[in-house]
């Protein structure tokens, strides 16, 4: 939470200054959940893996999780510290987007670790925000870190579109 570019990653030296900051700002001692947003590749898992486990150890917080991980991470992060170490995945989940139902709950069920889905309305497409036929208010489209771009059109599908295909029946606002 901080606009200096070097605040980022999940150096230890940065897990120690962050989880500080964060128990600063919310004038407590601990947090419940102290969440790791995206895996850092220019550090050493085995490194991340020891500076969440010292947060734990010194109190700081009484559970971790991940968001965003690829199974062979997570599984690593298992390797190292065991399969109590987290208990929380935070992958992006939606009736659109339903990529981590192939590896990511499995592995993560199997190994005691819950989800936190984001995003699960697909930003706003399964609330009717976008009408069938009209044209998509254009923002910014946002790069994610694995490369991959979220799908854009130039008219918003109908909500209810996406449903028909696990419906016997799709029903249809009308």
């Amino acid at each position: 939470m901080s606009d200096d570019p070097a605040d980022k990653g999940l150096a230890p030296a940065q897990i120690a200054k962050q989880i500080d900051a964060s128990l600063t700002r919310l004038k407590t001692d601990y947090v419940d959940l102290y969440q790791a947003h995206r895996f850092d590749p220019s550090v050493p898992i085995e490194d991340t893996i020891e500076a969440f486990q010292k947060v734990v150890e010194q109190g700081k917080a009484r559970y971790l999780g991940f968001s965003e991980w690829t199974p062979e991470q997570i599984q690593a992060a298992i390797d190292i510290a065991g399969p109590d170490l987290f208990v929380s995945s935070q992958p992006q989940y939606s009736m659109l987007w339903q990529a981590p139902e192939a590896e990511i709950f499995g592995l993560c069920a199997a190994n005691g670790i819950s989800q936190i889905v984001w995003s699960p309305l697909a930003q706003g497409v399964l609330t009717g925000k976008y009408q069938p036929g009209q044209p998509v208010r254009r923002e910014p489209v946002r790069q994610r870190r694995d490369g991959r771009s979220p799908r854009t059109s130039s008219t918003a599908t109908p909500p209810w579109k996406p449903c028909s295909a696990w419906s016997p029946s799709p029903r249809r606002p009308g």
